[in-house]
């Protein structure tokens, strides 16, 4: 009888152990795949920010041209109120500096822009790959917990068979 007794006991550690063992297994899978939703999250937001850096450097280039011609006309008046005349070859050097000298500031602040874009691009593409990275491991986790769960179910049966 104590035998029993002693086997009863062990048979109801292994069951809680089975129960827990598949309990901590659920719970790990729904921490990792909360951990990949905010990855893939953060993934998401360094695209988004891309493209938000993108069009605005297309937006301030657009500005400073935009900018470079008002300078020109402005250069223009300034020329005409000194009584010089706007088709000098010295007035129409300064005006083609003035251009010139926009149209490298919005060349610069796409090139700015766009480095700041492709930052983002490979933040996302990391994040991306540490989602991919993470779902798989994620898996192979589960499987390999669920095989292991369930040798101890099975361990646990032939203790619960030995005892009938």
């Amino acid at each position: 009888m104590c035998i029993q007794q002693d086997g009863f006991g062990d048979v109801l550690t292994s069951i809680t152990s089975v129960f827990m063992g598949f309990t901590e297994l659920y719970e790990q899978k729904a921490i990792d795949d909360y951990q990949n939703k905010r990855i893939l999250e953060q993934a998401k937001q360094a695209g988004e920010e891309a493209a938000r850096e993108r069009q605005e450097g297309i937006e301030e280039a657009r500005n400073k041209r935009l900018q470079a011609i008002l300078n020109m006309g402005d250069e223009k008046v300034s020329t005409a109120s000194g009584n010089i005349a706007i088709s000098s070859l010295t007035t129409i050097n300064q005006l083609d500096n003035v251009k010139l000298s926009g149209e490298l500031d919005a060349i610069n602040t796409l090139k700015d822009a766009n480095r700041r874009s492709e930052s983002y691009i490979r933040q996302a593409d990391n994040l991306y790959s540490d989602y991919a990275l993470g779902r798989f491991n994620s898996k192979r986790k589960f499987r390999n917990g669920i095989i292991k769960q369930t040798e101890k179910t099975a361990q646990t049966a032939v203790k619960i068979a030995a005892l009938i």
